[in-house]
């Protein structure tokens, strides 16, 4: 797309609306975040968001309403969950700490989200990426998982009662 400076098709898939009329897909415009959504069936631009503040905007995700947008920016120098609402325009830091926040999930009822955490630590960091879970209200983040290893990919059961994701756990 000639007006983007690149997509972030790489890093970032992109993702359906919970009702599949819609994509969003992240890219990248003068050297700051954005995204953009798709009317599939059309091929249509319904919308384009620059995030001016932000960059490396990756992993947006639709709520299940599908009124607002989760997804990891970095903004600097830290990579934290955000939360974009289409309907008053703004977005909302979700997180702001030392560590990397990567490729969240919301829950089906669209209350709580599960997502990957790095810790930006060298020393510290043992390779690892751990689950937390964080209310989408706010608060602070629950850890989920705590071992060596890799936890990455995670998807809410269509019943909320469970998540999946891939780990190198066991190397």
């Amino acid at each position: 797309d000639p007006h983007f400076d690149s997509l972030r098709f790489i890093d970032s898939a992109g993702a359906w609306s919970h009702d599949g009329r819609r994509f969003v897909q992240s890219a990248l415009r003068k050297g700051k975040g954005a995204f953009f959504v798709l009317d599939p069936q059309t091929g249509r631009r319904l919308s384009e968001v620059d995030l001016v503040d932000l960059s490396e905007v990756d992993n947006p995700v639709f709520t299940p309403d599908g009124r607002k947008l989760v997804f990891t920016a970095m903004q600097g120098g830290f990579l934290d969950l955000w939360e974009y609402d289409f309907g008053t325009e703004q977005k909302r830091r979700l997180t702001s700490d030392d560590f990397a926040e990567l490729q969240p999930a919301v829950s089906p009822d669209g209350q709580t989200l599960v997502f990957g955490v790095r810790s930006t630590d060298i020393a510290a960091n043992r390779g690892n990426t751990d689950l937390y879970r964080l209310a989408a209200a706010g608060g602070e983040p629950t850890r989920l998982t705590d071992w060596p290893g890799s936890e990455v990919g995670e998807q809410w059961r269509p019943d909320g009662k469970k998540i999946g994701f891939l780990s190198a756990r066991s190397g």
